[in-house]
């Protein structure tokens, strides 16, 4: 089997497969946002909290979270980059019927806007956070 051949073949496997893809880069959004909400809540408390033990341990909360949420976004840009829109449009093509390309377009248009919402609201902590 020449390279072409065997490059068109993997080509054609992962274009037939992206589900698993696409749902795990929508869970890996949820868990940021859900994180930076914690995030905003333990900001909110740390702030009113007076005794500096209990200020380690709220700093350490936001270490450990912060960290996962940027294990999060580390995942999410590699396997956004395993994309391109050529993919995603074989893929959703390549439905074997109307309904199930209307699935798989849906489900491209919910992952799109859960990336713009999570890319709206990284840019809002930012400024909360840095000014």
């Amino acid at each position: 089997m020449s390279t072409t051949s065997t490059a068109h073949v993997l080509q054609c496997r992962h274009t037939d497969d992206l589900t698993p893809l696409l749902t795990e880069l929508e869970d890996r959004a949820d868990c940021v946002l859900t994180r930076l909400y914690l995030l905003w809540q333990l900001d909110e408390e740390f702030a009113e909290i007076e005794k500096s033990l209990e200020q380690q341990d709220y700093i350490n909360l936001i270490r450990s979270i912060t960290g996962k949420m940027e294990a999060d976004l580390e995942v999410i840009q590699q396997k956004n980059e395993l994309l391109n829109n050529g993919q995603l449009s074989d893929w959703i093509d390549n439905g074997t019927d109307e309904a199930e390309k209307s699935r798989k377009q849906e489900h491209v248009m919910r992952l799109m806007k859960k990336m713009d919402g999570l890319q709206k609201q990284m840019a809002e902590a930012k400024r909360g956070y840095l000014g």
